[in-house]
């Protein structure tokens, strides 16, 4: 289904707020859910929104997609940093395994390391 705010709302304020009612689960309490979600024409148009100042829609979606880019960054540089952390532990792992990196027990006195 494509939706476009009426005059006097912006499209990515609109976005914004159905996606708020999908995750708080609004959409799953008015559809029918025999199979898949039936989220109709007919329920959109009776859907809650909150009527605010058009410059304060504006302000809402900038200050969300600001928020949300900043997410999306700081999301990607953790799954990178686990990404390579994996890939070290599996390195660690290997070397270990392979004999070309020895275990050192707590108990283990220097002078006994060869």
């Amino acid at each position: 289904m494509i939706v476009r705010g009426q005059s006097g709302q912006t499209n990515r304020y609109l976005r914004c707020w159905i996606e708020c009612l999908i995750k708080k689960g609004y959409v799953d309490v008015v559809c029918n859910k025999a199979t898949i979600p039936h989220f109709t024409k007919d329920k959109l148009a009776t859907m809650p929104v909150p009527v605010v100042p058009i410059d304060e829609m504006e302000e809402i979606a900038d200050y969300l997609d600001e928020k949300c880019a900043a997410l999306d960054t700081l999301i990607s540089k953790k799954t990178n940093l686990l990404t390579e952390l994996e890939t070290y532990k599996k390195s660690l792992i290997y070397e270990y395994v392979t004999g070309k990196k020895e275990v050192i027990t707590m108990g283990t006195e220097l002078s006994d390391i060869h």
